[in-house]
């Protein structure tokens, strides 16, 4: 028997060696298709192993696979679950003959599995096996795993596009029993960061099983859960404590895939720690305390899971940082919102939850003492209290029920809402409160009950009071698309003024106030935008200043139709005001009627936002009144606006007013002082009658273009204008014709004020086109009529630089000048019916016109018209650049000779002149008519003049002349005394008593002609000198001193006449001495007569010879010839010569010492025996006595003396009487 079992035994051995050998020998890649079945049927997968199967059996079994591949989830991204390069499983022998399997250990190198979620299929690693079809009674082998290694793995987590990868993966999995304990080991790495985890189990044959487990990276995380599982409860329970440490949030959130995490979250600091109790029934935290950053919450949570779950929470909360907290709800609230009609929360649900918070920071401000008390049962939420402390000392209550209606929370109930800073709470919210007065916007209550969702929200016995306002009434929303708004306030009384901006009632004088013309295109998106039902009762408002009382708005707007009942209000700072209608952009129709009837009509345009250029008050009673009506295509507009002004109206027709909205109608003025408009306008205009004023202008535009035939008549003259404008919103661009018309130039300058004494110049038709841009103008004067000058010409504006600029090319026919300039001329040179004291106007010449715009001019005349003066053929080219004006050309013909005038301008305080004239071969006598009002001197003129002189008016600029020049005369004369007549007849001693006569004519009558006349001229302060005029006359030479004073129109011309063919006779003085215009002229001739009284006198004398006289002719010829020590002619006239400029006297003066024998002598000669008498003779201009005589003889009638006439004496004594009576009986024979 021994024998038996050994051979036996030995066959089995033999036979289990062979099988070794077999099993050793045999290659198991021939059974891949085998096991890659078995691995696919068991995952439901497709399995690929690309690599070796190998099999040892020595010491224990050893099976290692290499490149296994077990693909992804159907439906998924294509990648696969699992890539094992090489995993290695070791089984005991042994147990195997027992039928039993143990792992002692599984080996997998570098795996890759890839966990990714889908949301409509299953999970990478929801596996699906299939069915086997084997004997269903048999079963696998128990297996035990020994020991699990995992070695530089790598874990992807995909969901919903978010991808987390854990690298590096190093994890020991060891089973100290069949049931354990378990212990886990391992190590990861996690967006950088190092992570290691440390998990205990205990048996799992326990009732109590321990659980531990720790997760850490470095000192930065902690996860601590300790506790145990009861497996003998019912549900299993977990019960044990829990404890979380962070560093910093963000590394949970790395952890847990949440990136987004706000800024100030994500380096604050974390510690949760609870008591923990949970099972599939309940989840119980006790003893919770949770600190992140400076908040810290406490309390407890207690949730009951089943059939009827249930809730209780109640929570205290010291500080909550809601502004660290609100960006992650707000960043994973997205998809929050419920879906269908589907109920928020189930009917089945308990609440009670009580939360206590001390202070909520939001906006850096805290809000004290939010409690809330609520409670759910059968769907609906009671709000037993929730209250709050705003910032800036407001308070919100608010209690009532939360139910769901149409899926959707809503709340009924009161709210209340007391403030005593309201500006505060309103700052704390970011509301600016810097432009709103400090006592508004301070008391606020609020009281009413409200309806709110999503969808509605309605407030109903609402009253507020804000300030010293009040308003009831109640206003319902349904918040849609488009929203319903149905509202029907009442308001005691408002004063918007003290709400809105200061800067709204301080704008700057000309700028816009931002109110927007009523437009159709523009209304039709608002009306669309809301259907609203409003019914507004004001008492009492203020805005813009303006006090409005009864103020009611009536109407609704139903699918973008407006139905408006009535807005108007009865008093609108004493405007009663009235508008209704309709207007409908679906049916494109409008029909609106408007009336306002008021004293005046500023408060209405305050009230309205409009600024106008005039004073409202200005505009006196107002009454407007007026419809629009009409269709999509056209809507007929007729306005009618009276004021004291005159009368305003429109007429036409609107076209498209839902559209591009265009006008073709008219528009008209009807006034009956054009004096008020301009008044209110702020022209000034100098004293005038007044005169009617209309307008009319027919136009047609769609806003960007337009056409228009206008009529303006005022003072009886007419400006006709029409043309076209287009492109106004991009790039305008305008062809404008006008005519002006009247039929006198000279009344239509008198009835605008400005009477420059002319006669009548005939009329006014003046014809002008333009054509350009904003940027550039060109105008064409047509040849037009303007009083006694015709022109034509073009010009050109260009507008689009730093300065405008004129280019001006004018022709001209007789261009009258003084109409034009007489509107601002103070006085005009050579105005001899004006006083001294208004020849120069001292009203400030005004030269800005040099400072707006540079200018260009180029003007060619048949004859220029100034002053009563004529420039023949003149060309004038000027040009005026940054504020100077350049005359670089001013040439014509004037008093029949050449002229040529340059100079400067330049504006300033005071402006300054530069002028130089030179004036060539010009008629003197034209010259002097014109100036001085006599042609007492005749000639060529030549005179060149440089100037300059600086002031703001005429009078400054003449007292400021200066300058220099020269002045010349040739083949002239000079009227009233013939010089050379004089010159001639004293050639002959043979006959004095002609020339004696001679001399009282020349000196009264005839001309002296002028061979040539030269001097220099020097000006200063307006005073024109000349030390040294030479004149060259016929017979004779004169040297003259000049000064003309022009700022007081007085002339001071002095000087002597020689004959220079008799260097023995006396020189001749002149003077011309008083106004410019009307001068007395003095020609001195005494010294001359008494030369001639001698030279007769002696003549006579020796005639009658010594023989006959005796020693009586010797006696009187040395008292003539003065040889007994008299005074000679000479003497006289060297005293005359002598005399100063200045005091050169305008006829000669009486002597006032006593005569001497020879004076006695000449007196019985001349027969002056009564000094009045002789005064009067000499102011009469002649000589008296003898040369009165003389002149008698040659042409004067009266009676001789005769002797015979005469009785003789007895005696024969010498009668000297007698002698001399007949001397000159002889000399008047």
């Amino acid at each position: 028997m021994r024998k038996f079992l050994l051979i036996v035994v030995s066959l089995v051995v033999v036979a289990l060696i062979g099988a070794v050998v077999v099993l050793m020998t045999l290659d198991f890649n021939h059974y891949k298709p085998e096991v890659e079945a078995e691995l696919e049927a068991a995952t439901g997968r497709d399995v690929t192993i690309d690599g070796d199967i190998r099999v040892t059996f020595i010491p224990n079994l050893a099976i290692a696979l290499e490149d296994v591949t077990v693909a992804g989830a159907p439906g998924g991204s294509g990648d696969a679950f699992l890539e094992l390069p090489e995993v290695l499983a070791v089984v005991s022998l042994l147990p195997l003959a027992f039928f039993d399997v143990v792992v002692e250990r599984i080996r997998l190198i570098e795996p890759v599995v890839i966990l990714e979620t889908r949301a409509d299929g299953p999970a990478s690693w929801e596996f699906e096996p299939v069915a086997s079809t084997d004997n269903p009674g048999s079963a696998p082998p128990p297996v035990k795993i020994e020991l699990v290694d995992i070695q530089d793995g790598r874990i992807e987590w995909r969901d919903a596009g978010e991808k987390r990868v854990f690298e590096e993966v190093d994890l020991w999995i060891v089973a100290l029993g069949a049931d354990g304990p378990f212990e886990a080991r391992g190590a990861f790495h996690l967006d950088g960061k190092a992570w290691a985890l440390d998990a205990d189990l205990g048996r799992l044959s326990r009732t109590q099983l321990p659980v531990n487990v720790v997760l850490a990276a470095g000192d930065d995380v902690s996860l601590k859960i300790a506790g145990t599982v009861a497996l003998d409860a019912d549900p299993v329970a977990v019960a044990g404590q829990t404890e979380v440490r962070l560093i910093r949030l963000g590394d949970l959130a790395r952890l847990t895939g949440h990136q987004t995490l706000p800024a100030a979250l994500h380096d604050m600091p974390l510690r949760f720690d609870a008591g923990v109790s949970a099972s599939s029934q309940l989840v119980h935290l006790n003893d919770l305390a949770i600190e992140l950053g400076e908040s810290n919450v406490t309390g407890s949570v207690l949730v009951t899971i089943g059939d009827a779950p249930a809730a209780e929470l109640s929570l205290a909360v010291n500080r909550l940082d809601l502004d660290a907290l609100l960006p992650l709800f707000a960043s994973t609230g997205e998809g929050s919102e419920s879906a269908g009609s589907d109920a928020p929360w189930p009917d089945t649900l308990l609440v009670d939850a009580d939360l206590l918070v001390e202070a909520a920071i939001f906006r850096g401000e805290p809000v004290r003492y939010v409690q809330l008390s609520a409670g759910l049962e059968e769907g609906v939420w009671t709000l037993e209290q929730a209250n709050a402390l705003l910032p800036g000392g407001t308070s919100v209550a608010a209690s009532g029920a939360v139910t769901a209606e149409d899926g959707q929370a809503t709340f009924r109930g009161p709210v209340e809402v007391i403030s005593d800073n309201l500006r505060g709470t309103l700052a704390w919210l970011g509301e600016p409160m810097q432009e709103i007065a400090d006592e508004r916007l301070r008391r606020l209550d609020f009281s009413g009950d409200v309806v709110a969702s999503l969808d509605v929200l309605a407030v109903t016995s609402l009253d507020l009071s804000l300030d010293s306002s009040r308003l009831t009434g109640g206003v319902a929303a349904k918040l849609e698309e488009v929203p319903t708004i149905t509202a029907e306030f009442r308001l005691d009384q408002i004063n918007l003024d003290a709400y809105l901006p200061a800067v709204a009632s301080e704008r700057e004088e000309g700028e816009p106030s931002g109110a927007l013309p009523l437009s159709l295109p523009a209304l039709s998106p608002w009306l669309e935008r809301a259907n609203v039902d409003l019914e507004l009762h004001i008492q009492a408002l203020t805005y813009n200043g303006v006090s409005v009382s009864s103020l009611v708005a009536d109407g609704s707007v139903l699918n973008g139709v407006l139905d408006l009942n009535t807005l108007g209000a009865a008093d609108v700072a004493g405007a009663a005001m009235r508008t209704s209608g309709t207007i409908d952009p679906v049916a494109e129709t409008v029909s609106l009627q408007i009336g306002l009837q008021a004293p005046d009509a500023g408060g209405v345009l305050r009230l309205a936002g409009i600024d106008l250029p005039i004073d409202p008050a200005e505009l006196g009673a107002v009454e407007l009144a007026g419809d629009i009506t009409g269709d999509a295509t056209q809507a007929v507009v007729r306005q009618r606006l009276k004021t004291d002004l005159g009368s305003f109206s429109v007429d036409g027709t609107l076209l498209e007013p839902f559209g591009e909205i265009g006008f073709d109608g008219r528009v008209g003025l009807v006034s009956g002082s054009y004096r008020a408009l301009a008044d209110v306008m702020g022209v000034e205009l100098p004293e005038a009658v007044d005169s009617d004023l209309s307008f009319a202008a027919d136009v047609t535009t769609d806003l960007d273009g337009a056409e228009f035939d206008a009529v303006l008549t005022v003072l009886d003259a007419s400006v006709r204008s029409s043309g076209s404008v287009e492109a106004l919103r991009d790039a305008p661009q305008f062809d404008v014709r006008a005519q002006v018309q009247h039929d006198e130039l000279a009344t239509l300058l008198r009835d605008v004020g400005v009477d420059g004494g002319f006669p009548d110049l005939g009329p006014i038709d003046l014809g002008l086109t333009a054509a350009g841009t904003q940027d550039l103008i060109d105008m064409a004067l047509a040849p037009s009529v303007v009083g006694p000058s015709t022109l034509h010409g073009k010009l050109s504006m260009t507008l689009g630089t730093d300065r405008p600029s004129v280019r001006a090319r004018l022709e001209a026919g007789e261009l009258a000048l003084d109409p034009f300039l007489a509107v601002t001329s103070g006085g005009t040179l050579g105005d001899t019916d004006t006083g001294q004291a208004q020849r120069w106007s001292s009203e400030e010449i005004d030269l800005g016109v040099l400072d707006a715009l540079d200018l260009r001019l180029e003007l060619v005349a048949e004859r220029l018209l100034f002053q009563g003066m004529a420039i023949e053929s003149p060309v004038v080219v000027a040009e005026a650049e940054g504020g100077v004006l350049v005359i670089e050309r001013l040439d014509g013909r004037i008093f029949e000779g050449q002229v040529a005038i340059n100079g400067v301008v330049e504006p300033g305080v005071p402006h300054a002149i530069e002028l130089n004239v030179v004036l060539a071969d010009a008629d003197m006598a034209q010259a002097m008519r014109h100036f001085a009002e006599n042609d007492k001197l005749t000639g060529r003129l030549f005179l060149d003049l440089g100037m300059t002189s600086a002031g703001l008016n005429q009078r400054d600029l003449i007292q400021s002349l200066a300058g220099d020049g020269s002045v010349s005369l040739r083949d002239g004369a000079v009227h009233g005394f013939d010089l050379g007549a004089i010159s001639d007849r004293l050639g002959s001693l043979d006959d004095e008593l002609a020339i004696a006569g001679l001399l009282a004519q020349a000196s009264s009558g005839g001309e002296t002609p002028i061979t040539a006349a030269d001097g220099t001229l020097q000006i200063d302060n307006g005073v024109v000198r000349s030390d040294y005029i030479v004149v060259v006359l016929e017979g004779g030479r004169g040297d003259f001193r000049l000064a003309a004073d022009l700022p007081r129109w007085w002339i001071d011309l002095e000087g002597d006449a020689r004959l220079t063919d008799h260097p023995e006779a006396p020189t001749i003085p002149i003077a011309v001495n008083g106004p410019i215009d009307g001068p007395e002229q003095v020609v001195d001739t005494r010294g001359l007569e008494n030369f001639l009284v001698q030279r007769a006198a002696e003549t006579a004398l020796r005639k009658l010879g010594e023989e006959e006289l005796g020693g009586a002719a010797g006696a009187v010829l040395d008292v003539i010839t003065d040889d007994s020590g008299g005074s000679t002619a000479d003497a006289n006239v060297d005293d005359v010569e002598g005399a100063p400029l200045e005091t050169v006297p305008s006829k000669p003066e009486a002597p006032e010492e006593p005569l001497d024998a020879a004076g006695q002598l000449l007196e019985l000669l001349t027969g002056d025996e009564d000094t009045a008498e002789t005064e009067s003779q000499e102011q009469s201009g002649g000589s008296g006595g003898l040369l009165d005589l003389l002149s008698r003889s040659s042409g004067e009638s009266s009676a001789p003396y005769t002797p015979s006439e005469t009785p003789q004496q007895d005696d024969q004594d010498f009668d000297t009487d007698g002698l001399l009576l007949d001397l000159l009986d002889g000399f008047g024979n």
